[in-house]
Formats: structure tokens, sequence, C-alpha cells
């Protein structure tokens, strides 16, 4: 095993041992306020979620009237139960901290009937410094259930913290009939300065939204696991990312046809985890796949699963150099990284392996930097290890591993090894377009 390989999977199962033993997950107490308890039966103290009588009858019976009843610093802690509300989380309720008593043994159940663009946990606009930790989120897939078009948790405010929850479905759920569309998005809560027939508009005052999100894990999502979206900021670090779901599934599913992405009717194709145009932040340490139970095999004659990550990580226009992208592991999906029109972007010791398609992929974007990476097993149907597109340049290639692929390192700018537009370096790959591109492992 490489030491690349033992670094990232070492840091992959300290993280998966930190959600099952969820004693790793950092918990922060509200910083100036009181303590609200909530319990399903409406009696809890403190100190103790299964006591009665007069004493514990302060306890909510539900979270959200805890929130209501919250002042900014204030703690709300949730013993374990059902409760079948969503839950919005609105201004002046800075640093408001809410956490499960015991790692996930609250379940926040989805309400049938709720709309479905209306996310299970929302984060406002100027609710700023809020933590939500240690809840089970659920999406009901039987009897009477309804699509999420919504994310599970939708962040409008500024450095919130969403760490070591669990996001899934509760059984096997047609695309669109039932369960979820995104797991955790973060989403611009300001609107730019712009110009109209009316004259200027002015932007608001209120901050990009910005959260931390780690030691997740999120899975059954049927579009995305986790989205940074345009113009915010985040750091996405050491979740695990499932996307499963049995063929019968996507029978009433269709996939559009990109260079990244499989096509065809009948074809479940998910993001793992995506950074938007203008997005900022480091995403790291994460565990991205689909899942192997719920997958036919790949073959050379074309890819035979109807339910695959179309990518694993990606990085989505314009990102500045903002974005860096180290120590991940990526497996099973149809291309493992991509940089779409990117400029500045790092990409940084990850490990990808068993991809359909292109292992890392730099589509038109420049002066990014990819380095000492591990691709294995990549292009299975098409494409190669390592791949930078015709219209890229000054992008730096130094390092890298790209072994047992289709091609191992591809580079579509020229004709010759000597003259394409990007750099080069280091770089270990046998079966190359050029010729020469990389280096051949030593016999």
């Amino acid at each position: 095993m490489s030491r690349l390989r033992s670094r990232i999977f070492g840091a992959v199962s300290i993280a998966a041992l930190a959600l099952m033993a969820m004693g790793a997950v950092p918990v922060q107490a509200g910083s100036s306020g009181g303590v609200l308890m909530v319990d399903d039966d409406g009696q809890a103290t403190a100190a103790n979620c299964g006591a009665s009588g007069p004493a514990s009858n302060a306890a909510y019976s539900t979270i959200q009237s805890a929130i209501v009843a919250s002042h900014s610093g204030d703690t709300i802690l949730v013993c374990p139960g059902n409760y079948t509300e969503n839950l919005v989380i609105r201004q002046n309720r800075d640093d408001l901290s809410l956490r499960s008593v015991k790692p996930f043994k609250a379940h926040i159940w989805r309400p049938v009937g709720l709309d479905g663009d209306i996310p299970l946990v929302h984060i406002k606009p100027g609710a700023d410094g809020v933590s939500f930790v240690h809840f089970s989120l659920i999406f009901p897939t039987t009897d009477a259930c309804d699509a999420a078009s919504a994310a599970a948790i939708l962040i409008e405010g500024t450095n919130a913290s969403i760490r070591g929850n669990r996001i899934r479905s509760d059984g096997d759920d047609d695309f669109y009939t039932c369960g979820y569309a995104n797991g955790i998005v973060v989403t611009a809560n300001h609107t730019p300065c712009c110009t109209t027939t009316s004259g200027s508009t002015p932007a608001d005052s209120s901050a990009p939204a910005s959260a931390l999100v780690g030691w997740n894990i999120v899975r059954d999502f049927q579009e995305s696991g986790v989205i940074i979206g345009a113009d915010t900021q985040g750091r996405v670090t050491r979740n695990s990312i499932h996307f499963g779901h049995l063929d019968s599934e996507c029978s009433s599913s269709t996939s559009t046809a990109s260079p990244f992405r499989p096509a065809g009717p009948g074809i479940c194709a998910g993001f793992g985890i995506q950074y938007k145009d203008g997005a900022r932040g480091t995403v790291d340490g994460n565990f991205v796949v689909s899942d192997a139970a719920y997958r036919r095999a790949t073959s050379t004659a074309g890819i035979t699963s109807n339910a695959i990550l179309a990518v694993g990580i990606e990085v989505d226009g314009y990102s500045s150099g903002d974005v860096k992208v180290v120590h991940n592991f990526v497996a099973l999906s149809f291309t493992g990284i991509v940089l779409f029109f990117t400029a500045g972007t790092i990409v940084e010791e990850n490990f990808v392996v068993e991809i359909a398609g292109d292992g890392i992929l730099v589509i038109e974007g420049f002066a990014s930097k990819i380095r000492r990476n591990e691709v294995h097993q990549a292009a299975i149907v098409t494409g190669a290890g390592i791949h930078a597109t015709d219209g890229t340049q000054d992008n730096v290639f130094r390092g890298n591993v790209a072994t047992n692929n289709f091609y191992d390192c591809e580079d579509d700018t020229d004709a010759s090894a000597a003259n394409v537009d990007n750099t080069w370096v280091n770089n270990t790959g046998n079966n190359n377009i050029p010729t020469g591109l990389c280096t051949p492992e030593a016999p």
C-alpha cells in the first residue's frame, strides 16, 4: 500500500471511528445563554432525559418550540425520541447550539405533506454561528411519502457548524417520488448590486453564507450530498458521502450526457460534493463513493450500473484559486474529481480508484496545481487517470501516480508532449496521450 493511500485511509478510518463513537466530534455549548431541554414526551431535566414529575415539566415536546423560545447563545439539548417536524432558525439566534443528547438518537422525520421546497432544517439569513450536532434526519419512503426537492439542511447564515449528523431515507425510494434531493447546502443570502430597468438595486449588506460541514454521514440523496453554493464559503471535512440506489429505483429517472456524466433513461447519477461558481473553501479528508451494494459491475462494454455518482468531487466555475481539494478518497463514480472552468485550484494528495471515466479531469481551466495524487483503475470505459482537455493551459501536474487506467495521463492541448499547454513534471504513468507525457513505472 502506498504511503499516500495509507495516510488517506488512516484519516478516513479515524473519521469513521469518530462518527461511530462521536466523542471526537467537537461540541460547543452556547456562549452566554441558558439550556433548553426537549423531549418528545415533554418531560426531561438537563441531567436526565428519563425524568418525570413536576421538576421535569419545563421540557419542550418539539424542537421548533424550543427554538422559538430561545435567545442568542442558548443551548438546546434534545433527548432521544422521534420528532416529526421541520426546523426554522431565524435571525437573532446568534451562536445558538442544538445538540442531540445521544448521537443519532434524536430522530427528526420529514413531515408527510410538507412542501417539497421547504428544507427539513433551515438556518435563515441573520442566524449566525448556529451549531447543529449529532442528529439523525430521516426522510420517509413508505406509505404516504412524498419527495423533497429542497435540501435536508439549508444554510443561509454565516459561520454555521453542521457536525456529526446522519442524513438518510428510511428505505428504498423511487427517484422523485419519495426521498430527498440534496443533503447539506450552503447558499448565498445576499443579492449583488445590479442595474435594472428601474435603476440600481443596492446589495444586501449581510455577509455571504458560510459553514463548517464535518463528520456527517450523508446517504440516499438523489442529486448532491453537499453543495457549497455560488459566492459562499465552506469547509467540508471528514464526511462520509454515499450514493446508493437500487436499479429499480432509477426507472423514472433520466440522466443528461456531459463530459463527466453518463446518459440515458433509467440512470440515477448524483454528485458527491460540489463547489459552485465563486465558492471558497477546503474539501478535505472525505470518503465519497457509490455504494457497491447497490451497484452492478462496470465492464469494457459500458456502464451497466443504473445508480452511480456522476462526479465524486466537483469544483465548478471560476473559483479563482480559493478552493483546495486535499486528502480525499473517491471511488466507484463515473468521474472522480472534476475542475470545470476553474483557475488556481489546488488538488493535492487525493486517492481515486475504480472510476468508470476520468479519474481527475480538468476542463477548460488554467493555473491549477494537481500534485501528488494517486489514480488507479480509472477510465474503465473511457478517458484517462489524469486528463487535461483541449482549452486548458498553465496547469501544473506534478508528482502524480496513475496506473492501471485505460490511459494513465492525457493532455489534449497538443499532439506532442513537448508542446502541450500545461506543465507535467515527475508524474508516473505507462499509457499516455501524447506519448512521453508521464514516466512509466520502474520495472
